[in-house]
């Protein structure tokens, strides 16, 4: 399960805003170690699933708002 799961909704986004800034940082210098880039989107991806559990554990229906990360993150092509 992820490191994230026990985070509060707003302690998850707030951190889903650093990660995805440090992302959009990493892409836009296009300065960053295959494992840096690849640990940043793990780390999106586990937030995400935290959120959406979260979600569904509130009773709130994320289906159509976050879309689906891949089953295995580090698969993707860098």
């Amino acid at each position: 399960m992820s490191k994230y799961i026990h985070l509060d909704m707003q302690s998850l986004v707030d951190l889903l805003v650093i990660h995805t800034t440090e992302y959009n940082k990493m892409l836009s210098s296009g300065f960053f170690s295959v494992e840096e880039f690849t640990q940043c989107k793990q780390q999106l991806a586990e937030i995400h699933a935290a959120i959406k559990e979260n979600s569904k554990k509130e009773g709130y229906s994320m289906e159509y708002i976050l879309p689906n990360f891949p089953e295995d993150i580090r698969e993707t092509k860098v």
